[in-house]
């Protein structure tokens, strides 16, 4: 009996029901992209960047 009300809780919890807000997935999903692609880009920037100014070394 316990057993059932728990999954059945976890299940209701966690959004793993079919009623779950498309929506809300939708979101999660564009701010999953929008943090990988923005990470990316500044790495990029990063690399293009180094290569334009290079690191000049001083004579001590």
């Amino acid at each position: 009996m316990t057993e059932k009300y728990l999954f059945s809780s976890l299940s209701n919890y966690s959004g793993l029901n079919m009623g779950s807000n498309p929506l809300m997935i939708l979101v999660v999903i564009i701010i999953l992209m929008r943090f990988i692609l923005w990470s990316c880009f500044s790495a990029y920037l990063d690399y293009k960047l180094s290569q334009r100014f290079p690191e000049k070394r001083k004579d001590s």
